[in-house]
């Protein structure tokens, strides 16, 4: 058989070998290979673009006439969002008033129904009449002289209504009323208290402090002193005096004077039920006056005292 053919072996010190592993002139081994021709081509058409497109762009931002067409539509862009914003601000401001007077209007709406009804309606109408504050005036006939305003719309009924129907009654000072739907009225009362007492023929007549009459009685009640003839005339500023301070005393004081009498509105002078005679003055300070005088009583009574005069509560004066 023939032999295999087997390539020569080169030794370490040996040349390299003809025709393997040389290197070629100008080629170094450890140096990339070389482009070819078609990469070199796509290289320099690419820079060429980019460089093109760099000089549009910089000719661009050059040209003025762009550059002011630019912000105008930038500024025109910024105008149509604040247009925008303002008219949803708006809107919805508008919505809010509208809400405001949906409510308003309901409001008024249904105030004028309840006075329809309270006006035009027997529902909100006079049934039930209750009256407070009498003493001396039957409450059921002041009730029935009400009773006239049965019928009547409640948010109608005023004190003048009232007036009219309790003018026969002159022992009444002053009133209130006081309506509670759908159809109570309440009169509160406040009497005439007599201060005064004057001798008629039969027994006395009494007076308030106005110098109203408020009745008569056999017997001078306690606490209503008599007039003297100085205080007879009950128009006099005398008599108004002397009945404005007896109005005001404390039951003690008041209770104890059994007589009054007056010169003038600064001399008035009372007479206590011991005998004492107490010089007032005027109505300055009553109260003070009142205090002093019932202090006096009590710590001079085993002295017989005829006479105190407390015209000044600071230094009064006795004898």
């Amino acid at each position: 058989m023939p032999e295999t053919p087997v390539a020569p072996q080169r030794s370490a010190d040996s040349g390299p070998v003809s025709g393997v592993g040389e290197s070629s002139p100008g080629w170094d081994a450890e140096s990339p290979a070389p482009a070819t021709a078609p990469t070199a081509i796509a290289k320099a058409w690419l820079g060429d673009v980019v460089q093109r497109g760099t000089q549009a762009l910089e000719a661009r931002s050059a040209d003025p006439l762009r550059d002011a067409k630019r912000r105008v539509r930038d500024a025109e862009r910024s105008v149509k969002r604040r247009e925008r914003r303002e008219r949803k601000r708006f809107s919805a401001a508008g919505r809010r008033k509208r809400i405001r007077l949906m409510i308003v209007g309901g409001s008024v709406v249904a105030l004028a129904l309840f006075v329809l009804i309270g006006v035009f309606t027997p529902i909100m109408s006079v049934r039930n009449i209750e009256v407070t504050g009498t003493t001396t005036l039957d409450p059921v006939a002041v009730t029935e002289q009400l009773s006239k305003l049965q019928g009547e719309p409640l948010a109608l009924v005023s004190k003048g209504d009232v007036f009219a129907v309790l003018e026969e009654f002159p022992l009444i000072e002053r009133f209130g009323i006081e309506l509670i739907p759908p159809s109570t009225m309440i009169v509160r009362i406040q009497e005439r208290t007599p201060v005064i007492s004057l001798k008629g023929d039969g027994g006395f007549t009494l007076y308030d402090a106005a110098g109203v009459e408020v009745g008569t009685a056999a017997e001078r009640p306690t606490g209503v002193p008599l007039g003297s003839e100085q205080v007879s005339d009950v128009t006099t500023p005398a008599f108004s005096e002397a009945a404005r301070i007896v109005r005001d005393l404390p039951d003690d004081p008041r209770n104890r004077i059994v007589s009054v009498a007056a010169k003038g509105a600064q001399d008035v002078r009372f007479t206590l039920d011991s005998g004492v005679e107490v010089f007032w003055g005027n109505r300055e300070r009553s109260q003070a006056k009142a205090a002093v005088l019932v202090k006096m009583l009590a710590s001079l009574q085993d002295r017989g005292v005829s006479y105190i005069d407390v015209s000044s509560s600071e230094a009064p004066v006795f004898r």
